[in-house]
């Protein structure tokens, strides 16, 4: 059995994709790592997704070291421009959202669709460069244009998510919503 310090350890080691995390666990005692995870690994892992576990290491627990704690109010809530489409008519819309932390990690601002099941689908990488609709580089407005082509009229649920330095989870925005109607209520 592993002690608090060697499982956050394990833990930290799985998320950052260290290729140490096979060495660490076969000295652990784990016996073939790479091919079937072993309890004592899912257990903890599964502890710290869901926030039960300190897995920043050190000892104890502590909810705000792996939760999004902070992240609603640093990822601004998505404008979307416009902010409804006609069902049946493919139509650019310009997405934005200002994120000021300094502890964002470059390249990892998406806008992310989700279903009435709450499935996420990635629409695209947002960007603050200047290019691709973005209007002034490094201003901390990421924005992204992506096409939209509804079949029906419905409400379109879109969020903007983002890794950040030293947290586990990424953070996501509020909602925001997309209107798709119909031909016969715009005109």
């Amino acid at each position: 059995m592993h002690n608090f310090h060697q499982t956050t350890e394990l833990c930290n080691r799985l998320w950052t994709g260290s290729a140490r995390a096979s060495a660490y666990s076969r000295r652990a005692g784990l016996k073939n790592p790479r091919r079937t995870l072993h309890w004592s690994i899912v257990v903890p892992l599964l502890l710290c997704l869901v926030g039960l576990t300190n897995c920043a290491g050190g000892g104890g627990s502590s909810q705000q070291e792996v939760s999004n704690t902070g992240s609603e109010g640093t990822i601004g809530t998505p404008n979307v421009a416009p902010n409804s489409v006609t069902a049946g008519i493919p139509q650019v819309v310009t997405i934005t959202s200002q994120i000021s932390d300094s502890s964002l990690t470059a390249g990892s601002v998406n806008l992310q669709r989700l279903d009435h099941r709450r499935n996420v689908i990635v629409l695209g990488t947002m960007h603050d460069d200047g290019l691709n609709g973005d209007a002034v580089a490094g201003d901390h407005i990421y924005t992204v244009q992506t096409t939209f082509f509804e079949d029906t009229p419905d409400s379109i649920m879109l969020r903007v998510a983002a890794a950040f330095k030293g947290q586990l989870i990424q953070g996501y925005s509020r909602l925001a919503y997309l209107n798709a109607s119909s031909a016969e209520s715009v005109g």
